[in-house]
């Protein structure tokens, strides 16, 4: 068990922008954590590299007149390899569950309905950009809303963007994962990609015209809402073109998701990551007693870089 200050009210800058969280921002996510869900430990948000713990019990003191968020952490940098027969590969179960409480979700939707786009505003250069972009996504969607939020890391990260869509979107795509898929259903669940995937290369246009001319490359989030939620992530580089009209298929996403159908009854979340030919690959589940499962390589690479910058700045 480690323990570790997860956020202060001390200022910050990031990219020429002083930032500052309140006590009452603190509060919540305190009360957030103890009483709904253990918050997956990433590596310095970057959401290509699988969680590698989680965060238990939570507090909050004061030192030095700033009040600090401080929570135990369960981190395990030897998880167990296991065989996965099903998909023909490893998989690195983390063993931190026995929770009642599950994880967050990476999801920013509440009520698992709408469409929600969450951007940090230090990844615009000038507050007119960031209207610009706020302003030129609503107008592209009824009842999309926008919102802004703020991240501390230890070193320069790549912007982000997440793309949180409600359960509506789910409703074909279980039934493509459960293997009871007709001609009709697949015709139906091709033109439900073609018309997701053709908002989201908008979406990501506008961001790549509005956003920050110092920032190159940057991750896309995408989640669906449901039972179980299901997150893309997507490495971008700006005006990339990899991304086409065909990069979200149902069919093939569900066949990937299905190899793993023996342990997804317990999954509260599914994460895949689109690899470099545009295939989607399997890379971690958040499971709903709170532990996380995920691929062996994943894994390896995500502990390479937690340790790195352990050492780098200090860390215990």
């Amino acid at each position: 068990m480690s323990i570790g200050c997860l956020m202060n009210t001390k200022p910050f800058q990031k990219d020429g922008r002083t930032i500052r969280f309140t006590k009452e921002a603190l509060e919540g996510s305190c009360e957030d954590l103890n009483r709904n869900a253990h918050i997956p430990l990433g590596v310095d948000h970057d959401p290509s590299m699988m969680p590698v713990g989680r965060t238990d019990r939570a507090w909050i003191t004061k030192i030095e007149e700033e009040w600090h968020l401080f929570a135990e952490f369960t981190i395990n940098t030897e998880a167990e390899k296991q065989f996965h027969q099903s998909s023909g590969t490893y998989i690195a179960d983390l063993n931190v569950g026995g929770s009642s409480k599950g994880i967050c979700s990476a999801s920013s939707l509440k009520n698992k309905e709408g469409i929600r786009i969450d951007a940090d505003r230090t990844d615009f250069d000038e507050d007119n950009s960031w209207e610009e972009f706020s302003s030129v996504v609503k107008s592209r969607n009824c009842g999309l809303n926008v919102k802004e939020y703020g991240r501390n890391s230890l070193e320069s990260v790549a912007g982000y963007l997440l793309i949180s869509l409600g359960i509506w979107m789910l409703v074909r795509f279980e039934k493509f994962s459960r293997h009871i898929v007709d001609e009709t259903m697949r015709k139906v669940g091709d033109e439900l990609s073609d018309k997701w995937s053709k908002s989201i290369l908008e979406i990501l246009s506008s961001f790549e015209k509005s956003s920050s001319k110092r920032m190159n490359t940057y991750h896309a989030l995408v989640t669906i809402s449901g039972e179980i939620d299901l997150v893309f992530v997507l490495d971008r580089k700006k005006q990339d073109s990899s991304l086409k009209l065909d990069s979200f298929n149902f069919s093939q996403i569900a066949s990937v998701v299905s190899c793993y159908s023996d342990i997804i009854e317990n999954a509260q979340e599914i994460t895949l990551i689109q690899s470099s030919d545009g295939a989607w690959k399997f890379h971690h589940m958040k499971m709903k007693d709170g532990n996380i499962v995920g691929d062996w390589n994943n894994y390896e690479k995500s502990v390479k870089r937690w340790q790195e910058l352990q050492a780098k700045h200090g860390k215990e």
